[in-house]
This record gives C-alpha cells, sequence and structure tokens, in this order.
C-alpha cells in the first residue's frame, strides 16, 4: 500500500555481484492447495549477517505457496468483517453470520474479488504465528510449515482476514516510505530479536505490489546487502532483495525462471519499497461506511488503534486482470487524478490510492488501484476504454460512509468512455456512455434502526443517454429516470429492507416507463411482504400517473 502520489517506474537493472550465491533449493516444496510451489533457487549468505529476528522461511513460512481465485478457498464473510469493524457491520441482529448493512457486504465483495493473491495475508500471519499472536495448533499443526491449506477454513478464512488489513487507514496511515538507502536503515534498526514490532515489505512495479516478509540482512561489501525475506510465492527457500547503497537502488527478482518482467527494482525517485507494521492493522478498527447512529454504531476501537484522518469513499475498478478500462477523478475545478491515457496525473489535493499487495505471477497483472476520496469532494469518475484490447465486462463501485453505490455488468469496449457522477452523500448517481448499455444499478444506504439496498437491472441505456438514479431518505422515495431513449422501456427492481429484526425483499419485473418519464418509488410506506408499493411516474411534459406494484419475490420463491 502506498501513500505517495502513484505511478512508480520499472528500471531494469541488473543485480550487483557480492558473497551471496543463488543455488537450487534442497528439496521440492509442494503446496497442499491447488497449485505446487515451483522449485525455486534459495539465496545462501556468505557474507557477515548484521541483523537478524530469528525468523526463518523454512521453519516459520507456510509450506503452501500463496494463492489466488483459481481455488474455491474461503475469503471474508461476516465473522471477519465484524473482527475487522465491529458489529456495525450487521443490520440484523450481530453475529458471525449476520447479514450485513449494504456497504459492508459491497466492501466485503470486492476485497474478496480482488484477491488474486494473499501475499500480505501471508506475511502478517506468519509474522503473528512467529510472535505467537497466532498459534499453530489454532489451525491442525504444531509449526506453521505443517499447516495445511485444502479443507482448512480457519487458515484460510484468517489469510483473507491478513490481507484485507491492508485496505485499512491505520495500516495505510502507518505506512514507512523512503528512498533504499532510507529503508535498508529502518531495517536494521528493526530487524533484531525481541522487536516491539515485526515488518512487511511491499514492493511494487508501476502498476502492481507484493509483499514479503523480512527477517535478516546480510552484508555482501563494496555497499551492497541482502535483506532475506521469505516470499509466500515460494515456500521453503530463503530469498534476498538486493540493496546497492552506492546506487540508492533495490533489486528483487520474482520469478527464479528469469522472466525479464518478474525483475523488478527502484531507486531514490521511485521510492517504490515501503514497510509495513504488523501492528497498524491488528485490533478492531474504525468502520469506514458503517452508520453514524441507530443500531448500527460500531464499537469503539481500542484507544491504540489510530483513526482515519477524515471521512472518505473508496472507489473500486473490477474487470479483467490486465486488459481492463481505467478510472479518471475530474473535480468541479478540472483538476484530474487517475489515468489520461496511459500516464497517471495526481492533480486533486487529498485524493490517494491504494494498490493491493497481491504476489501470484504479479508481473503479467496490471490492477487498477483502488481510489480514496475525501467525502466531502464532488468527482465525476471517467470510466476510459481506450486502452482495451477486447471487451472486457467491468463493475465500478463505490464505498462511503453509511452508504454504496455501483454500477455493474458494463459492456466496456475499446475506445469507449462512461461517465459516473456520485453525490458526495452518497444518495445518487448519474451514468452517461458512448454505446447502448443494460448494466445493474445499485444503491445501498444506511440509516438509524435500518438499511435499504436498490437494485435496477435490465433497463437499456442509450448511446449518450443517461441514467439517474437517487434516494430521498426523508421521504422514503427512490427516484428512477432515463433520457436520451427513443421511446420508453422497462426495469427490473429489487429493494431490501434490513433491520435488526431480519431482512424484507420486494422485487417487481418489467416496470414499464414512459419516454423521458421520472419515476418515484414510495419505498418508506412499505413495511411488510404482501404490501404493495407506489409508484408515480411523470412525464417530460408534467403528467404524473401512479400505479401500485405488488411484491413478486414470494411468485419466484424469494
Amino acid at each position: 500500500m502506498r501513500r505517495w502520489a502513484w505511478g512508480v517506474c520499472l528500471v531494469i537493472v541488473a543485480c550487483a555481484a557480492g558473497p551471496g550465491a543463488l543455488v537450487p533449493a534442497g528439496a521440492d516444496v509442494t503446496a497442499s492447495g491447488a497449485r505446487q510451489a515451483e522449485p525455486g533457487p534459495s539465496y545462501t549468505p556468505t557474507g557477515p549477517i548484521v541483523t537478524d529476528t530469528g525468523f526463518r522461511a523454512t521453519k516459520d513460512g507456510f509450506g503452501f505457496p500463496n494463492y489466488g481465485l483459481e481455488v474455491p478457498y474461503t475469503n471474508l464473510t461476516p465473522k471477519e468483517m465484524r473482527k475487522l469493524f465491529g458489529d456495525g457491520v450487521c443490520a440484523t441482529d450481530p453475529s458471525d453470520t449476520c447479514t450485513m448493512i449494504p456497504p459492508a457486504q459491497q466492501w466485503q465483495q470486492q476485497v474478496n474479488a480482488g484477491m488474486q493473491g494473499h501475499c500480505f495475508g501471508f506475511s502478517v500471519a506468519s509474522l503473528e504465528m512467529f510472535t505467537k499472536a497466532l498459534s499453530p495448533t489454532d489451525f491442525g499443526a504444531n509449526s506453521t510449515p505443517q499447516i495445511r491449506i485444502v479443507g482448512n477454513d480457519a487458515i484460510q478464512r484468517t489469510l483473507a482476514y491478513s490481507y484485507a488489513t491492508q485496505y485499512l487507514a491505520s495500516v495505510q496511515n502507518a505506512t514507512i516510505t523512503g528512498t533504499p538507502n532510507e529503508m535498508l536503515a529502518k531495517l536494521r534498526e528493526v530487524l533484531v530479536p525481541g522487536a516491539s514490532d515485526t515488518y512487511t515489505i511491499g514492493i511494487f512495479s508501476a502498476h502492481d505490489g507484493h509483499a514479503v516478509t523480512p527477517y535478516a540482512i546480510e552484508d555482501r561489501g563494496d555497499g551492497t546487502y541482502a535483506v532475506l525475506i521469505y516470499d509466500n510465492n515460494l515456500p521453503g527457500t530463503t530469498r534476498a532483495v538486493i540493496f546497492d547503497t552506492n546506487a540508492d537502488t533495490w533489486t528483487y527478482l520474482l520469478d527464479p525462471a528469469g522472466n525479464p518482467a518478474a525483475l523488478w527494482t527502484g531507486n531514490a525517485a521511485t521510492r517504490s519499497l515501503v514497510l509495513l507494521p504488523t501492528s497498524a492493522g491488528i485490533g478492531q478498527q474504525p468502520c469506514p461506511f458503517c452508520s453514524n447512529g441507530g443500531p448500527n454504531v460500531p464499537i469503539a476501537p481500542p484507544p491504540e488503534v489510530p483513526s482515519p484522518t477524515g471521512p472518505f469513499t473508496d472507489v473500486f475498478l473490477q474487470g479483467d486482470a490486465s486488459d481492463h478500462g481505467h478510472l479518471l477523478l475530474t473535480d468541479d475545478q478540472g483538476r484530474k487524478f487517475g489515468y489520461v491515457g496511459k500516464d497517471f496525473v495526481t492533480e486533486i489535493p487529498g485524493v490517494q490510492v491504494v494498490t493491493p499487495m497481491l504476489g501470484v505471477a504479479v508481473w503479467n497483472a496490471h490492477t487498477e488501484p483502488v481510489y480514496r476520496i475525501p467525502s466531502d469532494l464532488k468527482v465525476s469518475l471517467t470510466l476510459d476504454g481506450s486502452t482495451l484490447e477486447r471487451r472486457d465486462p467491468t463493475d465500478v463501485v463505490a464505498i462511503g460512509p453509511g452508504f454504496d453505490a455501483a454500477v455493474r455488468n458494463i459492456d466496456l469496449r475499446p475506445g469507449q468512455t462512461d461517465t459516473l457522477t456520485l453525490d458526495p452523500a452518497g444518495t445518487g448517481l448519474s451514468y452517461t456512455s458512448t454505446t447502448t448499455q443494460r448494466p445493474t444499478f445499485q444503491l445501498g444506504v444506511v440509516q438509524p434502526g435500518e438499511s435499504h439496498a436498490f437494485t435496477v437491472s435490465k433497463n437499456r441505456v442509450p448511446a449518450d443517454g443517461t441514467f439517474t438514479m437517487g434516494i430521498d431518505a426523508t421521504a422514503g422515495q427512490l427516484n428512477v429516470q432515463t433520457t436520451g431513449a427513443r421511446a420508453g422501456g422497462t426495469y427490473d427492481l429489487a429493494i431490501k429492507r434490513l433491520t435488526t429484526d431480519g431482512t424484507q425483499t420486494f422485487t417487481h419485473d418489467n416496470v414499464a416507463t414512459g419516454k423521458g418519464a421520472s419515476s418515484s418509488v414510495d419505498y418508506g410506506a412499505w413495511q411488510s411482504a404482501n404490501q404493495k408499493i407506489a409508484l408515480k411516474s411523470v412525464s417530460p411534459s408534467g403528467t404524473e400517473h401512479t400505479r401500485q406494484l405488488a411484491n413478486q419475490t414470494a411468485r419466484k420463491g424469494g
């Protein structure tokens, strides 16, 4: 995770020669999961060790390799969400199986979907095993390398939980950045026996990140040092990040097979190696998307947990791992943040990015960062398909204090440009595309005592037309309108009302709308499953028409 302006350059340099040598691993380490750990070269230090925590990849790392979404393992569930953020994530009575408020559901879904690797989770969990904050016996083994991943729901969820902590404001705020020489000096300071904290190294290319676990430093002579690490992609082997203090650079080969794209390096200008203290993500955190009142108030975090500097909204783009569109934020002064073509610009003050550390074949990926926007800042989002080589199903999701908004199933095509505008309070969105689309629109809102989730789907938005969707919480109305169409259309409507008593669902398919008409759904008056909901339509000329929508959920078997 990085706190500076995003856009690090990847510079290819050769590793400096020194006392250490790469030799074949002594034994093939195989995974108990879906893929085998590839036998890779293990670094053998021959120079003096200048500092050492006592951690070792062979005895303190996991025996299975990092994995992504290619295996059906369990990731975040309501249990982990409660552990992260407290009871405020629950709309129903708090429990490890509660129904969560809509923003919590969206956050869990987006973070789980981003787990194309779990490298940060591997590093944090292995360090907690090393410091005895976690015990291998709780996962069915006597040591960390003996823990099996297949069929072990507890370790799967622990790795997902630990992975998710990199998104926390407390972890972002505690991240240590600097030049390679400054990072090496910090490592010499903290990699000592019995240190008060442990650290994960985050390394980044221009587009992606990987997390590894440092534990000792070798002096290779001539101003070069090897930081010995546990790389969770290569269990059972000793690996090394090479620092050249003369050039103020670091270098690491992620793929022992020698793939040139896997040779990552950084210098004083890129500042692309960071340190993340384990303690920053420990304990219950302030909930950035929970309600500020009613039964969904989060439990106060321990006083040692840092609070976010202010409320914020996270914007996620979900698409192909490498061939996907890009987002560009524009504020009301015309300043931009994000991609302009292939260039990344950072003109809007206060906006941050979170680049998740994934790790599995990360040199082949090109993931979009998560955009962290101050909640009082109004921006428009441009979804740009100009760099696409082929169509890519795309989701854009925003999650902020007490709300979520999403446009899903966008059929993003090469050259296509979409515009999405969000109300800073999270009560509305508008969407325009240069091509005809039928996306799924979602809004979720948390209020004292209850939450609502709204979905409008199968609505045809014509090219250069605009779809708007907004919530008037005071009046209890959902307002929907499509402009630019040559004729009226239909859409499917779904409403969920979540309280401590449970969840009620209302659905009605093929809701008819006139050309350019606005519709108001009186959801606030709906209190029981069998009750109809009034829908008022207003034509562009001002003609009003009200009809009653029956709940079709029971008929569908819902």
